[in-house]
C-alpha cells in the first residue's frame, strides 16, 4: 500500500501542476447507476457470485489546448451471491488518474493518449452468517494498484452535445491477495500479470453554458491468476451532472 499512495501522491501533484501556457477548462461531475457484478473468486469459493449494485462516482476534469487531465473516485457497496448461498456483503472503491497529451485535433473529433494510474481496493465475506472468529471467516480482498496506457476520443455530434470514448489497459501492478491455507506463495510485482481493461463511453448534453447531463456506460473486467485465480466483471450506466467551473 505504500507504493500505490506514492504513486497517487504523484499523480496528484501532477495533476495540479502539469498545465498548458493556455486556457484551461476544469469541470466536475457526479454519476450514479446500477451496476452488474460478476465474481469468480478461488481463494476459498470455485462458484460463480452476481449482484445487481449500485454505484457512484465523483470526477474532475482539465482540458487544456494540448492536455487532458482526469481524476475519477468511484465505490460500490452491495451484495453478491449464487443461487444457492446467502448474499455476501462486498464492497469495492476505486481511484483513476489519466494524464493525456493530444495527437489528433479535429474540427469534430479529437484524440488523446497517454499514462494511466488505477487504485483499486475490494473484499467480501463469503458466508456472512456463519458463527466463526474473525480468522476463520470465508473472506477475501484484492488490492491493486497500477500504470498503464489510456486513450480518449472526443466527438461533437451536435452544437449541444457531444460523446467521448475512452479506455486503459494496466501495464505493470502490484497486487496484493490474502495468505493463502495451502502455502501457495503471492506474487504482488509483475509486469502483465493484472489484466484489467477499462472501456467507458459518455454521453453528453449541455443545459446551459456551465451545466450538462451525462449518461455513462462503463465496462471493467479483472483478472488476477496466480496463485488463486480472481475475475471480476462489471457492467454499470449511470446518470450524472457536471459542472463547469
Amino acid at each position: 500500500m505504500k507504493t500505490a499512495i506514492i504513486l497517487l501522491s504523484i499523480a496528484f501533484m501532477t495533476f495540479a501542476k502539469a498545465q498548458d501556457s493556455s486556457r484551461v477548462t476544469t469541470s466536475i461531475g457526479i454519476e450514479l447507476g446500477p451496476e452488474s457484478t460478476f465474481v469468480k473468486d478461488l481463494y476459498r469459493s470455485p462458484y460463480l457470485y452476481h449482484g445487481l449494485n449500485t454505484y457512484t462516482a465523483l470526477s474532475l476534469h482539465r482540458t487544456a489546448k494540448k492536455s487532458f487531465q482526469s481524476l475519477r473516485a468511484s465505490c460500490s457497496f452491495d451484495k453478491i451471491q449464487t443461487s444457492f448461498s446467502p448474499k455476501a456483503p462486498q464492497d469495492r472503491i476505486q481511484l483513476e488518474y489519466l494524464y493525456l497529451r493530444k495527437v489528433r485535433d479535429g474540427s469534430t473529433w479529437q484524440l488523446y493518449v497517454g499514462p494511466q494510474l488505477n487504485v483499486m481496493a475490494w473484499q467480501t465475506n463469503y458466508f456472512p452468517e456463519m458463527e466463526v472468529p474473525s480468522y476463520a471467516r470465508v473472506q477475501s480482498y484484492m488490492v491493486n494498484a497500477s500504470l498503464g496506457l489510456g486513450m480518449q476520443a472526443n466527438f461533437q455530434v451536435s452544437k449541444r452535445s457531444s460523446l467521448s470514448i475512452s479506455a486503459s489497459l494496466p501495464l505493470a501492478s502490484y497486487v496484493q491477495r490474502p495468505h493463502f491455507l495451502d502455502g501457495a506463495t503471492l506474487k504482488p510485482w509483475g509486469i502483465g500479470n493484472l489484466w484489467n481493461p477499462n472501456v467507458r463511453v459518455i454521453y453528453s448534453y449541455s443545459l446551459s453554458r456551465k451545466v450538462a447531463i451525462t449518461v455513462v456506460y462503463q465496462y471493467a473486467y479483472v483478472h488476477y491468476a496466480q496463485p488463486k485465480a480472481i475475475r471480476m466483471l462489471n457492467n454499470g450506466l449511470s446518470i450524472g451532472l457536471r459542472f463547469r467551473l
